[in-house]
């Protein structure tokens, strides 16, 4: 029997590629571009680098002018945060700190980085016992695995510049959010944030400190039970993805005032059992209700949406078996993986 071989294309890009269909496609691709070529990006001097034609080098050189500095600390800092997790995986203490080094000259717009079941390994240095009176920095090899992860987490967040950077992609943080959402405020001109699939997050203090935010993505964060009447404060926020936030009892009764909201996203929200009368006030386009059990119990609100032109998505009996799945796998299944194929009609807006 002959067997087919298929390849697949490997390659670093800031957002998805054309062939990407979400972020799980993007993140498998650039894990696997080869490491060799990762340190040669880390190196590269566009001022010295050839191109295949002559005309080209020379046109490509006078459109950057006296840039070219500028121009090779972006891409070494995009190629450093592109292998983030494997880096952090490999727990070789001099490399972490060289990829640091490059994010934090690198001017970058944009972060992405899955943590899901991701494991920390001790450097070369920490792998020795701390002497006695050693710093709790030092002390790093005594402590749990979440201990680690969120010191490495704070090191990336000092790396990133928060003049720059616009998007930030932080998945599957099981860090409890009381040690790092702070730091995350920081960072005042995001206009999407998300943080998918992470356990740690249990509340939103000020939020409303990141005002120009437009997309906004917790699917996923299970241990979420409400929002923050301030998140009404968003006045750019345009998406909003709560997908399989399981843990999710109620929405801020003010959700109206959010006049830019165009996609709300409930579907397997099943503790969500209302919808805020003010939700008739937003510019909906889109209202995912799909397993979930709010958009039964409020007809009136959900028929004067459609009147409305909204676009609402609701229960469907093929999802009951998706659901059912869902629970066999203790929740680890990402909420897109199980309903975009489902759904093609209308691409939700996302990270």
């Amino acid at each position: 029997m002959l067997v087919q071989e298929q390849r697949q294309a490997v390659g670093i890009t800031e957002g998805l590629g054309a062939h990407d269909r979400h972020q799980k496609d993007k993140q498998y691709r650039q894990l696997h571009f080869p490491p060799d070529l990762i340190e040669k990006g880390l190196k590269v001097a566009c001022a010295t680098a050839e191109a295949t034609e002559k005309e080209d080098e020379i046109r490509i050189l006078s459109q950057v002018g006296e840039k070219t500095r500028l121009l090779d600390e972006t891409v070494h800092g995009m190629m450093a945060a592109s292998v983030l997790r494997r880096v952090l995986q490999e727990g070789d203490s001099a490399k972490w700190r060289r990829y640091l080094k490059a994010i934090q000259t690198g001017h970058l717009s944009r972060i992405e980085l899955d943590l899901v079941d991701c494991k920390v390994e001790l450097g070369r240095e920490s792998a020795r016992p701390p002497p006695k009176a050693a710093s709790p920095l030092q002390r790093v090899a005594t402590r749990p695995q979440t201990d680690l992860l969120e010191q490495k987490l704070f090191e990336i967040f000092e790396a990133l510049d928060p003049s720059c950077l616009v998007n930030m992609h932080i998945s599957g943080v099981a860090i409890p959010c009381d040690r790092w959402w702070d730091r995350l405020l920081g960072f005042d001109k995001l206009t999407a944030l998300d943080l998918n699939s992470s356990i740690g997050l249990t509340r939103l203090p000020g939020i409303s400190a990141l005002q120009q935010l437009k997309v906004l993505n917790l699917e996923h964060c299970v241990k979420l039970e409400t929002l923050p009447e301030e998140i009404c404060l968003l006045h750019s926020l345009v998406t909003l993805n709560l997908g399989m936030c399981t843990g999710l009892k109620s929405l801020p009764e003010e959700l109206g005032r959010l006049q830019m909201l165009e996609q709300l996203i409930l579907c397997l929200c099943d503790s969500l059992h209302d919808l805020p009368g003010s939700i008739l006030q937003n510019p909906l386009q889109l209202l995912d209700l799909r397993l979930c059990p709010a958009g039964s119990r409020v007809p009136t609100i959900t028929e004067q949406l459609k009147r409305n032109g909204t676009e609402i998505w609701e229960l469907d009996g093929d999802l009951q078996e998706a659901r059912i799945s869902v629970v066999e796998d203790k929740g680890t299944k990402r909420i897109s993986d199980i309903l975009n194929d489902m759904t093609e009609r209308v691409r939700i807006l996302t990270v």
